[in-house]
């Protein structure tokens, strides 16, 4: 369970498939735990789902 603050670090910090799929897991975690609300949820997916993954670093689309 991670809060606000720690989520959007880790989604500054996706430089892989496998830290975006992280991301979500511990997203959905922190929602189930009432640490962020629904509305947060949904932007902090929509985010993560934004990072482009590439082979140097990651972009914002």
């Amino acid at each position: 369970m991670k809060s606000f603050k720690q989520l959007v670090q880790m989604i500054h910090d996706i430089e892989t498939e496998d830290d975006r799929n992280k991301t979500w897991g511990e997203i959905n975690k922190s929602f189930e735990s009432d640490k962020i609300t629904w509305k947060d949820h949904e932007m902090l997916y929509d985010l993560a789902s934004m990072v482009r993954v590439t082979a140097k670093r990651c972009r914002y689309e």
